[in-house]
Order: C-alpha cells, then sequence, then structure tokens
C-alpha cells in the first residue's frame, strides 16, 4: 500500500474547504483525523487504503457527512470529495 502518514494539507479546487488530514497508518490499516478551518479536529470514519487509493468520511463543520475519495502519489494527493450527491474536486500536499 502507499505510505500515507503524517501530515497532509488538503482543500478544494473551487476553495470552498481546507483541513489538515493527520493519518496513522499500519500497511493497510489507516485512522485519523481531519481538523477544520475552526480548528477542531473530526475523526475519520470507515477510511481504508488499497494500493494507492484511500477512502475516508467525515463530519464538517456544519454536520454533513462528506466522503473523501483520493489518490495517493508520492507526496501529493488527488481526487473527490463528495457532498450530498455533489462531487468536487480536492488536492493535497504532504506537509
Amino acid at each position: 500500500p502507499a505510505d500515507v502518514a503524517g501530515e497532509w494539507q488538503v482543500r478544494e479546487e473551487s476553495g470552498g474547504f481546507q483541513g489538515t488530514l493527520t493519518l496513522s497508518q499500519r500497511y493497510q490499516k489507516v485512522g485519523g483525523t481531519l481538523t477544520l478551518p475552526n480548528g477542531k479536529p473530526q475523526p475519520l470514519l470507515g477510511a481504508s487504503l488499497r494500493g494507492d487509493k484511500l477512502w475516508f468520511s467525515f463530519v464538517d463543520g456544519e454536520n454533513n457527512l462528506r466522503t473523501g475519495t483520493v489518490t495517493v502519489a508520492g507526496a501529493k494527493l488527488y481526487g473527490d470529495l463528495s457532498l450530498s450527491g455533489r462531487t468536487t474536486n480536492v488536492t493535497g500536499a504532504r506537509k
């Protein structure tokens, strides 16, 4: 599996969302938090890693469940962030 452990700065390309993804990893087992702009860390729900694909969900600052599906490529990640059927592009970089 890809090495995803550490801190990642992530943001929607539209500029609507940004935060710090903090991940711990033991082989394919992944866990962590997403710290929102208000400084509140939210636990990742159902995080999983298969190869270079990472899936996770979290509750955002407005109590909406959001789901991320990203591909990890070295020190960068890219993919989608979904909310109520709407999907936006998200990018990130290891801190």
